[in-house]
């Protein structure tokens, strides 16, 4: 059984995401969880439903729908969306962001800054938990920001530090 998010990304067309169903979780909190383990849960739910996103698209070459899969979950756009969607917050979920943003994983990519990779991580914590808790619609409001930015070419421009086309253009150290 799979559960079902809509997400209206795309001009004129509304996208069905499946999410795979849920193991019984019976008496398992997320929160038990660290919030890397949330982030490594995130990361996973994060690409998949951009790539389930760009399959639904126009048919393009599979090398196209790698290279705006690769725009859509570098650190950069995940850290922009971050920031977007950090005021819309509740305070639950403010407080896994920041856990994740705090978190100490001690892996830092080349293409990336600290300050970037962090919020990043937070986002990727927030998305793991949003996806162990089953709160489809909460993941449905964060990728609908997402799906615009998209729609109107403002995601960052390939892979490096802090190159943006929309949304936040400096991350500051936090």
């Amino acid at each position: 059984m799979t559960q079902e998010v809509i997400l209206a990304g795309k001009p004129q067309k509304d996208v069905r995401y499946q999410l795979p169903a849920w193991q019984d979780m019976a008496g398992q909190q997320p929160l038990q969880h660290s919030v890397l383990t949330l982030a490594y849960m995130g990361d996973a739910v994060y690409e998949l439903l951009v790539r389930q996103y760009m399959l639904m698209g126009s048919a393009v070459k599979v090398k196209q729908i790698h290279q705006k899969t690769i725009q859509l979950v570098c650190a950069e756009t995940q850290a922009a969306l971050a920031l977007a969607i950090e005021p819309k917050l509740n305070e639950a979920e403010k407080d896994i962001l920041r856990r994740g943003r705090n978190a100490k994983g001690g892996h830092l990519p080349k293409s990336t800054t600290a300050p970037t990779y962090r919020l990043a991580t937070g986002l990727e914590a927030l998305v793991g938990y949003l996806y162990l808790t089953q709160n489809l619609e909460r993941l449905t409001e964060i990728f609908q920001v997402l799906w615009q930015w998209e729609a109107a070419g403002q995601i960052p421009v390939g892979i490096g530090k802090d190159k943006f086309c929309g949304g936040a253009e400096n991350i500051e150290e936090v």
